[in-house]
This record gives C-alpha cells, structure tokens and sequence, in this order.
C-alpha cells in the first residue's frame, strides 16, 4: 500500500481515489475504507482464479469496488444509483485514470463499471449481465460470516440514532434484537441475500449452508444474541 492506496489501484489517478476513500470514511462503519480495502482483496483473489475475468476486465473490477460504496454516507437506500452516477461524472471530467491507463478506457468501458456498481447490492433484483456486475457482488459478499452480518447490522443501526441519544439496556437490546431479524430476514434460507446471490464467481458456496442453518437454529440465535451483547460497547 502506498500513501495509504492499494497497490491494485495503481492505474487509478490517486487524487482521486483519495476523493473517494474519503467520502467512504464519511459511512456509516460498516462502510468505510475498511470494508473497501476488504472488498479489494476479495476482488483480487476472483481475479486470480479467473484468468479470462483477470484479462479482460481486471481494472473494470477494482475501479467498480472502489466506487460501489461511495454514496452511502448520502443516501443508503440509493447509495448504488448515486455511486453510478459519482463515477460517469468523475469520468466525463477525467478524473478518475492515471494518464496512462485513461486512453484505454472508453465510454463503454465507464459504462459497465457503472453498471457494476448500480447492480452490486443484495437487494438488487434484476439480471447481472456483465462479469464485471457479478464479480464485485461476489466480492463484496465476501467470506460468509454470522457474526459480521450481526456486527454491520447493529453498526448501522447505532450510526442512525440521533446525536445525543443516551444508550441504554433497553435501547441496546432493542437494537440487537432488530439486527438479528434483519438477518435472519436477508440471510436466512428464505433470505432476500440469495434470490439474486453471484454464485457464477462466488468462493464460498458450501459455507453459505452452515450460515443458514446456524441463523435459523433457536440455539444459533441465542448465541448470536449473547454475542452481541459481549461485544456491543466495540461497536459503539
């Protein structure tokens, strides 16, 4: 890493990465340059056991994954909409390529990362046509874990409670039974996490059946709730 830009992003006009990084900082903590920088590596790893993914769209894959959580700090609901246009902007302007990689890139190129990142949610319904769409979903999805899908819910509920909010046991409790709804509703069997899942360049498809038997299971749940509730003020 180099002043604090993966390597991976060396085709990228670092101004603007930093641009970038700095509006993820401005998320909720479930979205910050952490979770970025996670992605990335995942990214990377897709890449690597993909060589014909790797050949051909390797920069459109890192470009969409820096990009895809930009906006949330905005407006979650739409942050994917609003990180596909962040991105066309930045590159009608041309800002976002070093000015060696920029004669590569044409409009169609800018196109599809921008499609990548418009279709890069769980809760995305529609067909993900482009490889470069369902790789970074895949990576974004990342190694499937309970308690990090536990962690980034109750995070993101703690970061929408008004400023000043005193946070109490009851409050804490409602927060962590809500989180725990919230996955079982998105990753349960039934859960709208796998509708529409990128399995085609997923890594973990035998893992996604413990989770589900884990989030479904009375015992799984209890365990989640006496964690959350170890760990809570780490989140706060």
């Amino acid at each position: 890493m180099e002043n604090n830009i993966p390597v991976c992003l060396n085709f990228l006009n670092p101004n603007w990465v930093h641009t970038v990084l700095e509006l993820c900082d401005r998320n909720d903590k479930a979205h910050q340059r952490d979770h970025i920088f996670t992605v990335l590596k995942e990214a990377q790893a897709i890449l690597q056991d993909n060589p014909e993914l790797d050949k051909h769209w390797r920069f459109h894959v890192l470009t969409a994954v820096l990009v895809h959580d930009s906006c949330c700090w905005m407006d979650r609901k739409n942050h994917h909409v609003l990180g596909a246009g962040f991105f066309l902007e930045a590159f009608e302007q041309e800002e976002v390529f070093n000015d060696y990689f920029a004669p590569a890139f044409l409009k169609a190129g800018a196109l599809v990362i921008a499609q990548a990142v418009l279709e890069h949610r769980a809760s995305w319904t529609g067909t993900r046509i482009s490889p470069v769409s369902q790789a970074v979903a895949a990576a974004d999805r990342g190694i499937p874990n309970y308690t990090k899908y536990l962690r980034r819910a109750v995070e993101y509920r703690i970061g929408r409670l008004k400023e000043g909010t005193v946070m109490t046991t009851v409050l804490r409790d409602q927060i962590i039974e809500e989180s725990l709804n919230h996955v079982l509703d998105k990753f349960g069997s039934e859960g709208y996490a796998w509708k529409n899942y990128p399995f085609e360049y997923y890594r973990y498809k035998n893992e996604v059946k413990g989770i589900i038997t884990v989030i479904e299971s009375k015992a799984g749940r209890d365990q989640l709730r006496d964690y959350a509730k170890l760990e809570f003020d780490t989140w706060l």
